[in-house]
């Protein structure tokens, strides 16, 4: 797969943007990669009383978000109903795969083909309409998956994290987890295109539109929930970062994780947890974070789920 930048209608229909895309991590994925101890208590609480806050947020600003949900999870009644209703509410469901593997790029093909193939199948038997988006687990997707994604069906991908710094974040995260199988993501992702773009296969083959997760400034930095969480009070890093964004009308890919919102105490949730960086935090600063980027991105940029985006970007290349 080769990178290819899009025409000029179809940069103009990205233009100006906001996609606001969730991560739907669940605390068992989290206790995979610390080894931390997962109570059965804790299964489904994301969904039981985390999203609800989450997609309130989301009507009080009138923004509609895309939510890539773990396929494992939908299997269990509670998540499905929840995901109905958060794609009743208006908002996009997409696949963060079938089981959350660390090192999704590291799995032979046959394994990636059945997360993205399954995962595909389940999410659509949730909410019953098309599931066209993937995300992988830590960003670590290499041509292989790119090409398997094409073969399944899907139509855009959003696994691009071009940032400077992500390999130095996922070395800390490796050190600090223990767990050197999280992947890493291919090196010339740092170096790839900030905007949306074209994969572009070398033979026959589906294209497949990429939504790169926002950076700003010349040194690409960061522009995620959790990661500006960590850098707002010193560097003021989300104001900054936004004030960048909105003076070029950059398209904006703004990914946070459900478990932002996430009380430890409140919903109780053992103190271990906190190995998460950004839950060190208290549970009022980050909500008022989230809040903040949702409402201040929202009076700068225009908000779309990423599949219609893909649906005008996707028609303007076929028009030209």
């Amino acid at each position: 797969m080769r990178a290819a930048q899009l025409g000029g209608e179809a940069r103009q229909a990205a233009e100006n943007k906001l996609c606001l895309s969730v991560d739907m991590d669940t605390l068992e994925d989290y206790a995979a990669v610390y080894g931390l101890d997962f109570a059965p208590s804790y299964r489904d609480l994301e969904y039981e009383r985390v999203l609800p806050r989450c997609l309130d947020l989301l009507a009080q600003h009138r923004v509609e978000a895309t939510f890539f949900a773990v396929a494992r999870d939908a299997r269990r009644p509670l998540v499905r109903q929840r995901l109905r209703a958060a794609a009743a509410a208006g908002h996009e469901i997409a696949s963060h795969s079938l089981s959350h593997a660390n090192a999704f790029a590291a799995m032979r093909p046959e394994q990636q083909r059945r997360e993205l193939v399954e995962s595909k199948a389940i999410l659509e038997d949730v909410i019953g309409a098309a599931v066209i988006g993937f995300r992988a687990p830590a960003y670590d997707v290499t041509g292989v998956g790119l090409e398997l994604l094409a073969e399944a069906g899907y139509r855009y991908d959003s696994s691009v994290n071009p940032n400077l710094l992500q390999p130095a974040f996922k070395l800390v995260l490796r050190l600090k987890s223990r767990c050197w199988t999280v992947g890493m993501g291919p090196l010339a992702h740092c170096f790839a295109p900030t905007q949306p773009f074209i994969w572009r296969p070398e033979g026959a083959g589906t294209e497949i539109l990429e939504y790169p997760i926002a950076v700003f400034g010349c040194l690409r930095l960061p522009f995620f929930s959790s990661a500006l969480q960590m850098l707002e009070k010193p560097f003021r890093a989300f104001a900054r970062g936004h004030r960048w964004l909105a003076r070029r009308r950059r398209f904006v890919n703004y990914q946070l994780h459900i478990a932002e919102l996430l009380d430890l105490p409140g919903d109780r949730v053992d103190a271990s947890y906190r190995r998460l960086a950004y839950l060190t935090l208290p549970v009022e600063q980050r909500r008022q974070f989230v809040v903040r980027a949702v409402r201040e991105l929202a009076a700068t940029h225009q908000s779309v789920r990423l599949c219609d985006l893909a649906a005008a970007i996707l028609a303007a290349e076929d028009s030209a």
